[in-house]
């Protein structure tokens, strides 16, 4: 994966990346990690680590908007844990159903 970056005339362009082929399956728009880091004396401890899966229907990994997925990831090694979707009672677990293949 390239990610180079100049800035031009007060911007900043990235170069074009996607999404792994694993997580292409699940959305075709640009997923992000996002990571806690603790910074102490003498290391740096991340106590979770999360990725954001954007829905077909948005362009945003936002969770509140509408049926984008949110995935817990191990710290040390980047597995998936756990994915959800929605919030409060309509919190749809997919994660064994993702394993498994369907939906």
């Amino acid at each position: 994966m390239n990610c180079s970056s100049s800035a031009s005339a007060g911007g900043l362009l990235h170069t074009f990346i996607q999404n792994d082929p694993a997580i292409a399956a699940f959305s075709k728009d640009l997923s992000t990690v996002r990571m806690v880091n603790m910074v102490k004396p003498d290391r740096v401890w991340t106590p979770f680590a999360l990725l954001k899966i954007p829905s077909e229907q948005s362009v945003a990994d936002n969770y509140c908007r509408s049926d984008n997925l949110l995935a817990n990831l191990d710290v040390n090694t980047g597995k998936i844990h756990r994915v959800v979707r929605g919030k409060g009672v309509a919190l749809e677990d997919l994660t064994e159903r993702r394993a498994r293949g369907r939906d």
